[in-house]
């Protein structure tokens, strides 16, 4: 409560020490003349809202469904992110730098994929939260990518240093001769991605497998 006097004017006016938190607040003025009598303002209801905040993007696991779990490389096309921010707000979603799309945060769990499907290659997502109040708070980039098609041939190139034409013998089969080390299986594929080696119906690479360098070498 605070105490001030009326000018000659009829006008009066009153700051505040502090700032007020956040928050719903109840106002009235109480005006008391010389005489004592008292006459009142109607209760004014304010809301003091100085910020906002929009969580980043992540994929959700069931569209990261590549090698990893987590590197936001997927094959789908329409892709699901997870989207919070303060609730019953504005938010916009900007795809490749583009807005597409405006909606109203309404769940704890909410999530969005686009409506038209992407195509493959390199995109980004983010977000822009505006309240009620008028903040506005942006969240960061998200860099995914997708990738629908494996077109690289898979060759095996070389068995134990040397190449399936030196293993090839006069009737057109490939012969190994020497076993008395590991042997050494190199070939190509697709840069980054899991090669498995199966022999006789049995995968020999471990239950993870090889990963193809940058270069789409495996060895």
């Amino acid at each position: 409560m605070a105490n001030v006097l009326v000018l000659e004017d009829g006008t009066w006016s009153y700051q505040f020490d502090n700032a007020l938190k956040d928050g719903e607040y109840s106002i009235r003025v109480v005006a008391e003349d010389p005489a004592g009598n008292t006459a009142e303002s109607p209760r004014l209801l304010v809301t003091i809202d100085t910020s906002t905040f929009i969580d980043n993007p992540v994929m959700m696991a069931g569209s990261d469904n590549g090698i990893f779990s987590n590197d936001s490389i997927t094959s789908q096309t329409r892709p699901a992110f997870s989207i919070y921010g303060e609730m019953n707000q504005s938010v916009q979603i900007f795809i490749d730098g583009v807005l597409v799309d405006t909606i109203t945060v309404t769940d704890r769990n909410q999530v969005y994929r686009p409506e038209s499907p992407l195509g493959d290659g390199s995109h980004s997502i983010y977000y822009v939260i505006t309240d009620k109040a008028g903040n506005t708070a942006t969240s960061k980039t998200l860099n995914f990518t997708i990738d629908t098609l494996n077109t690289t041939p898979v060759a095996i190139d070389s068995i134990g240093g040397q190449t399936l034409a030196e293993m090839t013998g006069s009737d057109g089969k490939i012969y190994i001769t020497d076993t008395t080390r590991n042997l050494l299986f190199s070939g190509s594929a697709e840069p980054n991605s899991k090669i498995e080696i199966i022999i006789n119906g049995l995968n020999v690479g471990g239950s993870f497998g090889l990963m193809t360098k940058a270069t789409g070498r495996c060895r």
